[in-house]
């Protein structure tokens, strides 16, 4: 199966239930802070979902599109839309790599909780970049690892419940991604997001066997925390938090490319 077949199966399983958990809601507010988001802002929000992200950023800026590859998820996003009563919205089904827009389009372009999911985040990063205007700012936000070997064992234990997940990326990872897209990363804001083990299993609809699969490496993380995901028992329930980063690049001027105009 392609990948992005499997994460149309995945989320369109999802769809009904992805964003249901509190933790989806935070930190909206700090995005579009550090992305210093205005009332003249035009946005694209990359693999947007169920459109959480989109419409925050819409009750801000001028305009925001947001583009998935999950019909399921669009659908959603547009009841969450008409739900607010956003006009200044629009929306898209399609591959996010290539972007189907012209250089240099928006803004603002963001991705959230989406680049452990592509095969080549890279080659989706240099086109967010591509279409983001000049001095535009590019913003990333994902779960991020400390080191390869800390990367591998997260990533066993997220394709148990999300067979669509690739690779958790390092700090490395990432500010290396940002450098050669011709980024200047002026953000690098981290923060956590608690999840109860057995409501994360529910959202996500994860099958029995994989499901205690995940339990048992969530409980055997307790106290060591190779993870870098703070397990542990609160109120006879197993919890732990995502650590994630928002990262924020401005897109350089074109004298920097050695060029004169878009292109």
């Amino acid at each position: 199966m392609k990948h992005t077949d499997l994460i149309k199966e995945q989320f369109n399983k999802q769809s009904a239930t992805f964003g249901t958990m509190t933790g989806h809601y935070e930190a909206l507010d700090l995005i579009i802070k550090l992305s210093q988001t205005t009332a003249n802002d035009t946005v694209l929000d990359v693999a947007c979902g169920p459109g959480i992200v989109a419409c925050a950023f819409a009750k801000k800026a001028a305009h925001v599109h947001g583009i998935d590859l999950v019909p399921a998820m669009i659908e959603r996003a547009k009841e969450s839309q008409k739900n607010q009563d956003l006009t200044n919205m629009s929306w898209e089904i399609d591959n996010v790599d290539p972007l189907p827009y012209p250089h240099c389009t928006y803004s603002i372009v963001v991705s959230r909780f989406a680049f452990h999911h592509f095969t080549d985040p890279r080659a989706v990063l240099n086109e967010m970049t591509r279409v983001v205007k000049w001095e535009g700012r590019v913003v990333v936000v994902d779960v991020m690892m400390s080191s390869q070997p800390q990367a591998q064992l997260y990533d066993h234990m997220e394709k148990l419940r999300d067979p669509s997940h690739t690779h958790a990326l390092t700090s490395n990872e990432l500010q290396n991604m940002f450098s050669e897209a011709g980024l200047n990363l002026v953000e690098e804001h981290k923060y956590r997001m608690e999840v109860d083990v057995e409501e994360l299993l529910k959202a996500t609809l994860t099958p029995p066997k994989e499901a205690e699969e995940f339990r048992k490496i969530v409980k055997a993380d307790i106290g060591y925390n190779r993870l870098d995901i703070n397990a542990l028992m609160s109120d006879d329930k197993l919890k732990f938090s995502f650590p994630i980063v928002i990262m924020v690049g401005i897109k350089q001027t074109p004298e920097n490319y050695g060029l004169s105009c878009c292109g």
